[in-house]
């Protein structure tokens, strides 16, 4: 095999890695889109009135799962395109010629750091965090579901800082 091989392999293998990665975020979003109405709706139906807000409050520790598994997912995918366009690149430039790879350019510039649909689509994953929030200020909970409350409310900090790598990843 020569270079130009080596390259063109390795560059299909890293692509083939951003698809499967960017279809488990579809999954993932997918999954939290349908997961929080069920259950909720599963709690009214199931869970008695004390009971209840308990209930409530322990599906943000669900989510918390969900949504660090979508971070690492991002971040992946983020650092396998980074690789393409700084390491990839140069050298199929240099081996191909001066337009390889530009769609991952073109795209790369098309992104912006605040984007109404990277919102809407993590909305289906934070929504479960406002529960709490809610609870907090419009009802009277007991000291443990405060505790669990709080422990919600800081687990969305937490993700709120994590998300804070994609301010950084625009060039």
């Amino acid at each position: 095999m020569n270079e130009k091989d080596i390259l063109l392999n390795e560059y299909q293998a890293l692509r083939k890695e951003i698809l499967a990665r960017l279809q488990i975020h579809h999954y993932i979003v997918l999954f939290a889109s349908l997961l929080w109405p069920i259950f909720i709706i599963a709690g009214i139906v199931l869970v008695n009135n004390l009971q209840f807000y308990t209930y409530l409050l322990l599906i943000p520790l669900v989510f918390t799962g969900i949504v660090f598994n979508y971070q690492s997912n991002q971040r992946v995918m983020e650092a396998t395109a980074r690789y393409i366009e700084e390491k990839i690149r140069p050298k199929a430039q240099e081996i191909i010629n001066n337009s390889a790879f530009e769609w991952e350019k073109y795209f790369a510039g098309q992104k912006k750091r605040w984007q109404f649909s990277s919102i809407y689509t993590l909305f289906s994953l934070l929504i479960p965090f406002f529960i709490p929030i809610t609870l907090l200020f419009f009802d009277s909970l007991t000291e443990f579901q405060k505790i669990i409350a709080y422990l919600d409310f800081s687990l969305l900090i937490v993700i709120i800082i994590n998300f804070r790598y994609k301010l950084y990843r625009v060039k």
